[in-house]
């Protein structure tokens, strides 16, 4: 692996990051303009990383026609890195020109930093639905968050304080990782989070009570389990809970309408993990309205039962007084029934 801006990547953890892929498109464009928005709201550096000897996809105007391969991709990087320079003055931000196979070398520039932020690439005649395959496969193989950026944002979607993060739950650890990173996010944009839980009932010729019950009982639980992370987690965000009655693709989807964020895990309780990337995130990447948030193992966010997170505590909280709370108040539920979820939870 080699870089051509002469910095050295260090083995260390490097926090304040925020990394952003280019290949001189507009989807890429796209993506930077997010992602220096993103880096201002953190307080952190942008890292801009173009991968060569890939062509890029679109050259600046300004390079020579007999420009050759490592000047181009200087150019593509010299180019996104003036334009969220622009945008953000303020924002300290580094190119980098890499070399070797895209995914992989954009996983490793993106390994120890907050966030890997990618444009989404349309193909033929469903441009802006299909994700292309660099991000489609950063998404399954990163080791942290990934946001994918569709072709549109603009000045209009610029990260500001006010409009909704939106994040996907359903009780899976996964979900509660991607739950405690959205309210994180939330905090930093000064933002309301929105928790959607939706759940269905299976086909009518296979409904019976007892299983009924139990897909009601599994989204109150989802959702109570949601409200107890939040208070504990991130007290000073406001938080409400949407429980519906509908397929959870389209239900993200609608509520994703005008919010700043959709945030989804890279699995849910369906489990295949042998497939290249959980339904829900795949389809809400393809087509969501905004930009998309898909939370693998953030830092920080350790809230699986029986590991630990960075302040010390059994993320969860697992095992003592924290699970016990949450076990008497799961019976407590069960003992007292459940209400119809097709409704909209209100803030806590």
């Amino acid at each position: 692996m080699t870089r051509h801006d002469g910095e050295t990547m260090g083995s260390g953890e490097v926090t304040g990051v925020v990394v952003v892929g280019v290949d001189g498109s507009r989807n890429a464009r796209d993506a930077v303009a997010w992602a220096v928005d993103e880096a201002r709201v953190r307080g952190a550096i942008l890292h801009v990383v173009h991968v060569s000897p890939a062509l890029p996809s679109a050259v600046p105007e300004w390079v020579p026609d007999d420009a050759n391969i490592a000047e181009v991709a200087q150019a593509v990087v010299d180019d996104a890195v003036a334009l969220a320079s622009i945008r953000h003055p303020s924002v300290v931000v580094q190119g980098a020109v890499r070399s070797g196979a895209p995914v992989p070398e954009l996983i490793e520039a993106g390994a120890h930093a907050d966030l890997l932020v990618l444009g989404a690439r349309g193909a033929g005649g469903f441009l802006g639905l299909l994700v292309g395959s660099v991000s489609e496969r950063c998404i399954q193989q990163a080791r942290g968050p990934v946001v994918v950026v569709r072709a549109g944002h603009d000045d209009e979607h610029e990260v500001t304080t006010g409009g909704r993060v939106v994040v996907g739950i359903d009780g899976s650890p996964d979900a509660r990782r991607a739950l405690r990173w959205a309210l994180e996010e939330a905090r930093i944009r000064n933002a309301p989070l929105e928790a959607v839980c939706a759940w269905q009932y299976p086909p009518t010729h296979a409904v019976v009570a007892t299983a009924a019950l139990r897909f009601e009982r599994s989204a109150r639980e989802a959702e109570l389990r949601a409200r107890d992370d939040a208070a504990r987690w991130a007290p000073d965000v406001p938080f409400a809970v949407s429980v519906v009655d509908e397929a959870i693709v389209p239900a993200l989807l609608d509520r994703a309408r005008g919010a700043q964020l959709l945030v989804v895990g890279p699995h849910g309780q369906g489990g295949y993990r042998d497939l290249l990337l959980g339904s829900v995130a795949h389809q809400c990447v393809h087509h969501a309205p905004c930009p998309v948030a898909v939370v693998r193992n953030p830092r920080g966010a350790n809230v699986v039962e029986g590991e630990h997170g960075d302040d010390g505590d059994t993320a969860g909280a697992g095992v003592g007084d924290d699970e016990h709370r949450w076990t008497t108040k799961v019976a407590a539920l069960h003992g007292q029934g459940v209400s119809s979820p097709g409704r909209q939870g209100a803030g806590r």
